[in-house]
Formats: structure tokens, sequence, C-alpha cells
């Protein structure tokens, strides 16, 4: 196995506006009445990557009742998304070309647009709420201590004084 589908979510998608997140196990079953949307979820989540290169209809495929709206977001809904969680053998590959830890890139998140495009964001590697002082902190704390290093060539003790009047932080040197 090199990649598991574990959940997914559909918004704006022919009758569905929004799906909320399904659990996806190794046997799942859509339970529903007559046109309460379950093929639509499953033609979604197909035109993730479809075998055929099917295009995306937007006559067909954007909700009929939300049509008008369609030429002011050129495109850039996303209708589909899917989490996937990769096996250790993946998951090693991509740490190693992205030099994050093995945790951080063992679940992705791949998501559809309209417009053909395509979004991917690794799941356990996001910020909660930052703070801006907060991150000005941090920044001043990695000045400080690139400033104490020996390392400093002049080219980047003026980078490093451009960037401390950029972001309007006091020389400490």
């Amino acid at each position: 196995m090199k990649a598991k589908l574990t959940k997914f979510r559909v918004q704006n998608f022919r009758s569905i506006e929004d799906s909320g997140w399904i659990d996806a196990e190794n046997v799942t079953c859509l339970v529903g009445t007559n046109e309460s949307g379950k093929t639509n979820l499953l033609l979604a989540l197909w035109k993730l990557n479809p075998a055929n290169n099917e295009p995306i209809a937007p006559l067909i495929d954007y909700p009929r009742k939300k049509y008008h709206n369609y030429s002011s977001t050129k495109g850039e809904e996303i209708f589909i998304s899917a989490q996937f969680d990769f096996d250790s053998s993946v998951a090693e590959k991509l740490s190693q070309t992205t030099g994050w830890h093995q945790s951080l890139v063992k679940e992705i998140v791949v998501s559809r647009k309209y417009n053909g495009d395509y979004e991917y964001q690794y799941s356990q590697n996001k910020l909660s709420s930052f703070d801006g002082k907060d991150l000005l902190r941090v920044f001043e704390l990695l000045l400080d201590k690139f400033n104490d290093s020996e390392l400093q060539s002049k080219e980047e003790k003026t980078d490093l004084d451009n960037l401390k009047i950029s972001f309007k932080i006091p020389n400490s040197s």
C-alpha cells in the first residue's frame, strides 16, 4: 500500500452544498434516499483524478442555483478535498525531499478546484493561530543568535541590518 484514502469532503458540487468530512474505511457504505446526493459524492471523488482525464464541466458540475456566481469566482472554488495517509516508505521519501519529519508528511489533503488546479496541504504541518507579536519576538531571538555568531560576512551583516530596518527592530549591536 502506498496511500490510503481516509476521508473526503465535497463542497458546492451539483446538489451538494457541503458534505462535511466523510470517513472512508476499508468498506464504506453510503446510505440515503433517492436523489439525496450519493452518486454526486462519488462523482466528485472520481473527478479528483478521473481515469479518462474528463474535464470539469462547470455548467453541469457547479450547483445550478449558484451558477450565476461562477464567473466571479473564476473557478477558484474547491469542490473536492481528500485526505490520504502514506505508508512509511512514501513518508520517508517525502521526509528526505522536504527535510520535514516523517510524522509531518504522513498525511496529505489533496483538493481540486473547478478550474482544474490542485492544492496540496500536509495536514500535520500547519501552525495553529500565531500572534504577529510572538512571531516578531521569535524573529528577534533568531537575529540575536545570528548577531552573536561569528559566521557573518560583511554582506550578511548588511542584510541583517536591512532586515532590522524593514521589521523596525532596534539595532542591538
